[in-house]
């Protein structure tokens, strides 16, 4: 698709560092299909869902559309934790990074075309993702989590509760 686009405008491109990424399709989504395709997963979600209620109120919001600044800020701030911080690879360890962040989130938001999730533990965030949508589908850009809680498994429920809401109920 990118080549036949270049081509289009009388350019070439050219692939570097080429990854599979994944990519959800929402005609291929719901509950019934996320249980089949990821079994075992499921279950440790769940698990994860009774624990985090064990420590306290747990609520789950999706951000679609124009965003808060504050779940720009909140993304931000649970992403620069742990590993992320300490190698450098956070969006906050370089000015430039966080700035083409906003403004590329901010562009996304304007066309109805930006998803930010945020788990919740009594009131704070504990566990965000940003995803894009593009044409029919959705990209998982960049998730993030507070490493305090991560024996609880945080990001990975956020991230399956990004697919289907009725989980986190």
């Amino acid at each position: 698709v990118m080549q036949a686009a270049a081509r289009r405008l009388g350019l070439r491109a050219e692939a570097v560092g080429e990854r599979e990424r994944a990519v959800l399709v929402p005609a291929q989504g719901g509950i019934d299909n996320l249980k089949a395709q990821m079994r075992k997963q499921y279950n440790n979600v769940e698990r994860c869902r009774r624990r985090l209620q064990e420590v306290g109120t747990l609520d789950w919001q999706l951000h679609r559309g124009q965003l808060p600044a504050s779940a720009i800020d909140d993304f931000l701030e649970v992403e620069h934790t742990g590993w992320k911080r300490e190698s450098g690879t956070s969006l906050r360890s370089c000015a430039s990074d966080e700035a083409f962040f906003r403004a590329m989130s901010a562009g996304f938001a304007a066309e109805g075309r930006a998803l930010f999730t945020e788990l919740r533990l009594d009131g704070r965030v504990i566990a965000s993702t940003c995803n894009y949508v593009s044409g029919p589908v959705g990209f998982a850009f960049k998730v993030g989590w507070d490493d305090q809680y991560r024996k609880f498994g945080q990001g990975i429920f956020n991230g399956v509760a990004t697919w289907i809401e009725d989980i986190v109920r």
